[in-house]
């Protein structure tokens, strides 16, 4: 097992797959936090007809959260699930989705595409997985992760990893230690997630605590 200091990535980014990677349905998000403040963003990708990933921490204590399409269009979601262990939550939106990657599974060795729009221009980055392992956050809980030789900017939380047309992880975090190392949590974590919504396992979760007067 190893352990990291987790770095929390802010400012959002659309995603997609070009070139050998079949076109990704990507996904920015803004958020509003229980103090209702704007300005919050991140990134998310589609994994079911009517669900999106995005990393917990992103969504984590806020009141609101907006979706936009690839095209800038937006549509209405809501936090379905979210799990700060693992860094995963799944945000639900009436509207139907693009068709969405299977979920994968990254070796050591696998070239990576992370999609990321910069300036609202799309911009992948490539990367490489140099390790596949159980993870800690802060000496606290525990997931399947995957750590990339790979440049992300601030904003990246939520982008996807692809290998071969399949969706391998979700961003969430950029080590300070390990020479600035990327890490994803595994798809595996996600498909989790989406098991447990889809056995109506988990209610959704309230993201704020209640207002007092």
């Amino acid at each position: 097992m190893m352990a990291i200091g987790c770095v929390g990535l802010g400012a959002g980014v659309l995603m997609a797959c070009t070139g050998s990677e079949p076109t990704a349905p990507a996904y920015r998000i803004t958020t509003v936090d229980c103090a209702g403040h704007e300005g919050g963003f991140a990134a998310a990708v589609a994994v079911d007809d009517h669900l999106l990933a995005t990393a917990a921490h992103a969504v984590a204590s806020t009141q609101s959260v907006r979706v936009f399409s690839p095209a800038g269009d937006e549509v209405a979601a809501s936090v379905a699930y979210l799990d700060t262990t693992t860094d995963v939550a799944l945000l639900r939106v009436d509207t139907a989705l693009a068709p969405f990657l299977p979920f994968g599974q990254a070796d050591i060795g696998d070239p990576v595409t992370i999609g990321t729009f910069v300036a609202d221009a799309y911009a992948p980055r490539p990367g490489t997985v140099v390790d596949v392992a159980d993870v800690t956050i802060d000496g606290e809980g525990q997931r399947a992760a995957l750590q990339l030789d790979a440049t992300i900017a601030t904003g990246d939380s939520g982008a996807g990893v692809f290998v071969g047309g399949e969706l391998v992880g979700v961003i969430f975090a950029r080590s300070e230690a390990d020479n600035g190392m990327v890490w994803a949590v595994a798809a595996s974590e996600v498909s989790a997630a989406l098991r447990s919504v889809e056995s109506g396992a988990v209610s959704a979760p309230i993201a704020c605590p209640p207002q007092t007067p």
